[in-house]
């Protein structure tokens, strides 16, 4: 094509480069300052920070030593010490520690560190948005994900730091997993599918180094959506095999680079505590019954009786557009990819009722170490997320009308989005608790993260 046509289409091609590199780059830095901004005002009492704050001590004390991976904490449990790396996924521990290392202060060095992860994650996002909706859909999942109110409530109330970091991946390895998946794309795009199956295996090993429990729990609900995908034959019969072990590939890609962690924690596990059902029946008093599924506040509440964080108010009318989308939309690739996420997420959300209860007590090796159900909201998050913006992908399909207002909606949206996940937090602050502000001067709580807990007890000798 020679002309002014030609001309025409390749501008609105640079347009659209720059709109996909510029959007994913505000998204990051927008959500990471948002982060730090947050975490201004530290929450001191959750239910875990503290334990993962005395790693990052550790740690930093060792690195200061020269030791690059200390497997064992001499200075825990009251000076027994325990072996925290021999199990427990190191990568979160690392930048933190670093920081410090470094210089910085000790909570501003987890608060760089955090902040920096979860603006990675927001490029992430948008990338994988990418695939299936445009800019401005995209954007708005992209905010979905990164103000999901469990992603937030694992920060701010469980100060659950490593499980908070392992969001970071998903969207890298969903991205990477799905070029790996499908190499006919690679080679059309011109890009190299040999790559993608590389970077899709680092993802993948990234996310067992960062949160083993979450990488297993994506390995499960992996092979589930493969299943789905095969039995809606969405493709051609003959693709469906090279597809699953394109997929399959980058994980076992994973676990061959997480090795040296892997084996020995696999091997050595029957020599402490976590190896002997420490965590049996532990979750089974936090299902939540269908009608306790949704908060239905204003504002998204982080304090529902016995620590049972629910899926937010937005997802009535999320689940609303999506099943719109799937009766009217006429784009078959993008109706497809609407019904397999709304089929995750619905399974999902069914298994943290008490209605799945059977199935937790059925499987019973896999699900003491899930622990609470509620932790699938992990990936419903994403799935979520993946819907609102396919939801609004299809309104734009619908007309010029729709597309104009694409911009103001997606903004609305957005803040709507990121104040029903913030400004309903309450939670304990230094200014409640100022004894607790100088971390390595205050004795009880040393005490308490080196006490019989069971953080203690999962890592004892049998």
């Amino acid at each position: 094509m020679d002309g002014p046509g030609a001309s025409q289409v390749s501008r609105v091609i640079e347009v659209k480069k720059i709109q996909d590199w510029l959007a994913p780059l505000l998204l990051a830095v927008f959500t990471g300052l948002a982060l730090f901004a947050l975490t201004a005002v530290w929450p001191v009492d959750t239910h875990d920070g503290l334990t993962h704050i005395r790693r990052i001590e550790a740690l930093t004390a060792a690195l200061r030593e020269g030791v690059i991976y200390p497997r064992w904490f001499p200075d825990h449990l009251l000076g027994y010490g325990t072996p925290v790396f021999n199990y427990y996924s190191p990568g979160f521990y690392y930048p933190p520690a670093l920081l410090h290392v470094a210089g910085l202060d000790l909570i501003l060095s987890i608060r760089v560190a955090l902040s920096l992860g979860f603006g990675i994650s927001a490029w992430w996002m948008y990338r994988l948005s990418r695939l299936f909706v445009s800019v401005w859909p995209a954007m708005v999942g992209v905010v979905c994900f990164q103000f999901f109110p469990y992603r937030i409530y694992d920060l701010f109330i469980r100060g659950a730091f490593p499980e908070f970091n392992a969001f970071v991946w998903l969207p890298l390895v969903a991205f990477y997993t799905l070029k790996a998946a499908n190499p006919d794309r690679s080679a059309a795009d011109g890009s190299s599918h040999s790559l993608h199956l590389a970077v899709a295996g680092l993802a993948w090993a990234g996310l067992i180094v960062t949160h083993n429990l979450t990488a297993l729990m994506a390995v499960v609900l992996l092979g589930a959506v493969l299943a789905a995908f095969a039995a809606f034959q969405h493709v051609e019969r003959n693709r469906v095999p090279r597809i699953i072990v394109g997929s399959a590939a980058p994980v076992a890609i994973g676990i061959v680079l997480t090795a040296w962690y892997v084996i020995p924690a696999l091997l050595e596990l029957g020599w402490v505590m976590n190896g002997r059902r420490l965590f049996a029946g532990v979750g089974l008093g936090h299902f939540l019954s269908w009608r306790e599924l949704i908060d239905f506040n204003a504002l998204y509440s982080y304090s529902y009786p016995n620590d049972r964080p629910r899926l937010p108010l937005y997802v009535i009318p999320v689940a609303l557009a999506a099943l719109a989308a799937v009766l009217t939309v006429e784009l078959r690739k993008l109706r497809f990819f609407i019904q397999l996420t709304a089929l995750q997420t619905l399974v999902l959300a069914w298994a943290m009722t008490d209605t799945s209860k059977w199935l937790w007590t059925r499987i019973e090796i896999f699900f003491d170490q899930v622990q609470f159900p509620w932790r699938w909201q992990i990936f419903a998050a994403l799935g979520i997320s993946l819907l609102l913006a396919a939801s609004i992908e299809a309104l734009h399909k619908k007309g010029q009308s729709w597309r104009r207002v694409a911009p103001l909606s997606s903004i609305l949206i957005s803040v709507y989005l990121f104040a029903y996940a913030s400004f309903g937090l309450n939670y304990t602050t230094i200014e409640d608790e100022p004894e607790v502000s100088h971390w390595s001067d205050s004795v009880v709580h040393l005490f308490w993260n080196q006490s019989l807990s069971i953080w203690a007890q999962h890592l004892m000798p049998v």
